[in-house]
């Protein structure tokens, strides 16, 4: 016992500083369970069904493989080597039951052949955007975007209704209003360029669709508060952004309004994630839904610019297949909702710092 304890704490020693991020004992447990059930796995579908932060995962793999208890084949696939299985079984981690099959993308939903017909409309314009790093603009794969619009449509929360997208590099906007649904449609961004796109296909198409270029971190104009019935956003994944981005859409929404956003468990550590929820309750929003992994992104999503893979997978960098993802969340105005923010003056896509602060 006095031997394993001491390897343990060599492991998340050396994990910890490999990406200057604390791991603890439950992280090694958790990251061994779910490869144990999956292996062999390559790094990008482990990360892809993990709800564990990207760092994290990271540095065990790391940590693991330079200790001989993980391996990783000509295909990149990872499993544990006979000393990882001996590893294993001596912190008494087994095999989980598996009494559900395997669920689709998306939750099993599929879509029907009208939103499939605006799924191909909005493949087409995607050809015509080009993301921004500078905006830290990362679209979903069109088929998320589309799916997350019909999610709401089916919760009720669309129908002759007035929609705000807050940030629409996804082109939510036009999805919304190909669906016939909404009453109106404003698509608020920095981007000109996305913009401009936005108001030609709308134009083109006789779209209820109105733009407005704006810089979420000034204050919205005050005709345009608790004008609206729904607001759909896809901030950067840092606590600062979604903070940010869900207190803009609680101005823009009225009493009794509902606000849909994607929040990712890879690229937000734990603690980060604990102060959205708290800023969450100080705005007196309830989350009502939270759908798991619920929207892809292509795989050049940004987040992995800022942690590289260890050494033992540089053969299989960059990734090419989807392997990131964000879960979707329903939040629901009280009578006493509130937002965050007059003016703010901080970096919105800060994830070093992110991950220095909450850990």
């Amino acid at each position: 016992m006095k031997d394993n304890k001491d390897v343990i704490k060599k492991i998340l020693a050396q994990a910890s500083a490999y990406k200057r991020h604390r791991v603890t004992e439950g992280d090694l447990n958790r990251f061994l369970t779910l490869l144990l059930n999956t292996q062999p796995i390559d790094l990008w579908d482990y990360t892809r069904i993990s709800d564990q932060y990207i760092r994290v995962i990271l540095s065990f793999l790391y940590s693991l493989e330079k200790r001989g208890y993980v391996g990783v084949d000509g295909d990149g696939k990872i499993q544990l080597t006979p000393e990882g299985r001996g590893l294993v079984k001596s912190l008494n981690i087994r095999k989980k039951p598996s009494p559900f099959k395997k669920v689709k993308p998306w939750c099993g939903l599929k879509l029907t052949t009208e939103y499939l017909k605006i799924l191909d409309i909005i493949r087409d314009l995607y050809r015509e955007i080009t993301p921004q790093n500078r905006y830290d603009q990362a679209p979903l794969v069109p088929e998320a975007a589309v799916y997350k619009v019909a999610y709401a449509i089916q919760r009720g929360d669309v129908t002759n209704k007035d929609v705000v997208c807050v940030g629409d590099d996804d082109l939510t906007s036009i999805i919304f209003a190909l669906s016939g649904m909404p009453r109106s449609v404003l698509a608020i961004d920095i981007d000109r360029y996305l913009l401009e796109t936005i108001e030609e296909y709308a134009e083109k198409n006789n779209l209820p669709i109105k733009t407005l270029r704006h810089d979420l971190r000034n204050p919205i104009p005050d005709h345009l508060k608790k004008r609206f019935d729904l607001f759909m956003t896809e901030p950067p994944d840092t606590v600062s952004g979604i903070t940010l981005f869900v207190s803009r859409g609680v101005e823009f929404i009225n009493n009794g309004g509902v606000g849909y956003c994607g929040i990712s468990l890879t690229a937000c550590p734990p603690l980060g994630l604990l102060e959205m929820q708290k800023n969450f309750t100080r705005m007196d929003l309830i989350i009502t839904d939270r759908l798991g992994k619920y929207s892809d992104y292509p795989p050049h999503r940004t987040e992995l610019k800022h942690v590289e893979v260890p050494d033992c997978y540089d053969e299989f960098y960059p990734p090419k297949k989807v392997w990131y993802a964000s879960d979707l969340v329903r939040l629901r105005a009280t009578a006493k909702t509130r937002p965050l923010f007059k003016e703010y003056k901080g970096k919105l896509s800060d994830y070093r710092g992110d991950a220095i602060h909450y850990q």
